[in-house]
């Protein structure tokens, strides 16, 4: 991993007049590989190539685009094997060690103003770039997928950079995310909210118990009274993916309570036509399987 961090992880670097850009040297057999020399020859061999002769290029990089799902789970995976590695790091900490330098040289290549050469003959797995760098004083080749375009890599570079730099956030948004879906909603403090407290006198004047008259427990009776609330308030709600199980034999007055607080609180929909009330009636045991008539006739009953 400490090696990583020396590194662009989009490029193969090859330093001209190194060991790497001889045959005698690489005598691995790959497409790169044999690319690379045809290349170097070409470049050194071809009239119309003289002003790129190689004693004036500094390097060739041959280019690689990951895509972004799998750059994704290649740094969660590098991520969870720095915690162990660094237990008392930071998410900073992992993306300067892991990523400095491949940040650093994407962000660079960037802004370079690349001219198109070709490609070598009889190679045409590559196609070549070249920039004239005034800092380095010597020109920097870029070599790309000859069936691809160099604007394929700028965005693909561009997509990764913004990844690495939102990843930090990125952590801390998922761990907030996760804990808020561990804890229960913000209960709605029916003393400061009229239309709470409507449905809670509603279902106390019920019966005599209250709500306890048909709720098995006051986690379930908060849950749809803030539906409610959040219904009549045009406020966003998600409904349960469990329906809520009253009591035997309180359907009718749960019933008429639920007519009674529509007809106290819509303001727009007739209790007929408002499939989106009926809908949310529907998580509780007793209306789940109740079509719309049905429903209408024992709100009003």
């Amino acid at each position: 991993m400490e090696y990583l961090g020396g590194i662009n992880l989009f490029t193969s670097h090859f330093i001209i007049g190194c060991k790497e850009d001889s045959r005698e040297f690489t005598k691995t057999e790959t497409i790169e590989i044999e690319a690379l020399h045809k290349w170097i020859y070409f470049k050194d061999t071809d009239w119309g190539m003289e002003r790129y002769r190689t004693d004036r290029t500094q390097y060739i990089d041959f280019l690689e685009i990951i895509e972004l799902e799998t750059f994704k789970e290649i740094t969660e995976g590098l991520y969870q094997s720095y915690c162990k590695e660094f237990p008392y790091s930071t998410k900073k900490d992992f993306i300067k060690h892991v990523f400095d330098y491949t940040i650093f040289d994407l962000e660079r290549f960037l802004k370079l103003d690349l001219h198109w050469l070709g490609e070598a003959p009889n190679e045409d797995n590559y196609s070549f770039y070249t920039v004239y760098s005034y800092h380095d004083e010597a020109l920097l080749d870029f070599a790309i997928d000859a069936k691809l375009n160099i604007e394929h890599y700028k965005q693909n570079y561009k997509v990764i950079l913004g990844y690495l730099k939102s990843f930090e956030s990125n952590i801390k948004a998922t761990k907030e995310q996760q804990k808020n879906e561990t804890l229960p909603p913000q209960q709605i403090d029916e003393i400061q909210n009229r239309t709470k407290k409507i449905i809670v006198d509603t279902f106390e004047n019920m019966d005599k118990k209250g709500w306890q008259y048909a709720f098995s427990t006051e986690q379930d009776y908060n849950l749809f009274a803030d539906l409610l609330t959040n219904f009549f308030e045009y406020n966003p709600y998600t409904l349960p993916e469990t329906t809520i199980q009253l009591k035997r034999t309180c359907k009718t007055k749960v019933a008429k309570a639920l007519g009674e607080i529509h007809k106290e609180l819509s303001n727009e929909n007739k209790l007929s036509t408002d499939t989106e009330y009926f809908q949310l009636i529907r998580v509780l045991s007793h209306f789940e399987k109740e079509m719309e008539g049905d429903l209408y006739k024992a709100l009003t009953r």
